[in-house]
């Protein structure tokens, strides 16, 4: 059976406070009762192990038409609650390095299809985490041939009038 007896109960740690990862941590709470004479003030404690969060990755990188300047991806981290722990680690490899084995030097420029690997490092908090993205840098879209063709000459048109009946553009590109 139970009895409910007013009272106070205070806590090691606040309450709303997050304890940090970590093993062997002790949280206490004692109960004080407003009736003193009949139940005593009692404290009771428990060890807890808190693990470390797993961080959200994100990481996108666009590519497009080759202009000669760097793709660089971009990317946040996230922690709990929606904590910002800043922005990922970026690696970048060629698609075709299926074993993350050979990374490039740096956001590619040139012609390929590539994968970006955005990491975040373990901290006492939070565990390794990382996403990865895929993306192909690709040749500019070709000119446009266009052959213009007119009617028989002379064409003949009044002013303010449309020519278009007059004229024809064709193309590929």
């Amino acid at each position: 059976s139970t009895i409910a007896v007013p009272g106070t109960f205070t806590y090691t740690s606040a309450a709303g406070n997050l304890l940090n990862a970590g093993n062997g941590q002790s949280v206490a709470v004692t109960f004080t009762p407003e009736d003193t004479a009949d139940y005593t003030t009692t404290t009771s404690s428990v060890t807890v192990n808190v693990a470390q969060a797993m961080p959200t990755v994100t990481v996108t990188d666009a590519g497009g038409a080759v202009t000669g300047n760097p793709f660089p991806a971009s990317g946040t981290v996230t922690g709990v609650g929606g904590a910002n722990l800043g922005t990922p680690t970026f690696t970048y490899f060629a698609a075709t390095d299926v074993n993350f084995a050979n990374p490039l030097s740096g956001a590619p420029s040139a012609l390929g299809r590539y994968v970006v690997v955005g990491s975040y490092a373990a901290n006492g908090n939070y565990a390794v985490g990382a996403a990865v993205a895929g993306f192909a840098i690709y040749p500019p879209p070709g000119p446009v041939n266009a052959i213009i063709t007119t009617a028989a000459q002379p064409a003949t048109a009044t002013l303010g009038s449309s020519i278009a009946d007059k004229v024809t553009v064709t193309g590929n590109n």
